[in-house]
């Protein structure tokens, strides 16, 4: 069964046109062509944005790149202020006339010192979406032939 499954998988080959008329930052470029992060590989199909000279690619994959539309980067500043009430030592108890009062057993009785705390948190949120529209370009490297074109739509 591996055998029979090592001889059928497809290998498909992806690159990558950029006609956009924008330069690509490398990071992006990079994500575009991170397969793993789609999914898209299976038992019988396995993809590769970079060539490995030990295979012989079945399929190519050609992401034609026609438009890119980045926002403006938003940052969003929100200030939080929690409070609390915590314990930091103890004191005796003292009576009215500033003496230490003792239990039934002549214990001196403690009490918790309370502290009130503040805590003030600045939290950023920063945000920016790209939408990338590409025409796509399937082809059978044994027959050399176009299988299947998506073509982009703005």
């Amino acid at each position: 069964m591996n055998i029979a499954q090592q001889k059928g998988v497809d290998f498909v080959f992806v690159s990558m046109k950029n006609e956009s008329e924008k330069v690509i930052p490398k990071r992006l470029e990079e994500d575009l062509l991170n397969f793993d992060t789609y999914g898209l590989d299976d038992l019988w199909t396995i993809y590769h944005s970079k060539k490995d000279a030990k295979i012989n690619y079945d399929f190519g994959l050609e992401l034609n790149l026609r438009s890119i539309d980045v926002s403006p980067e938003q940052v969003r500043e929100k200030q939080i202020i929690k409070e609390k009430q915590i314990v930091n030592g103890f004191k005796y108890l003292l009576d009215d006339k500033g003496n230490q009062v003792k239990d039934s057993l002549g214990n001196k009785i403690k009490v918790d010192k309370l502290e009130n705390i503040r805590c003030e948190f600045y939290q950023f949120t920063q945000f920016k979406s790209a939408k990338v529209a590409c025409q796509v370009t399937y082809t059978d490297f044994f027959n050399e032939t176009n299988c299947a074109s998506f073509p982009y739509r703005k």
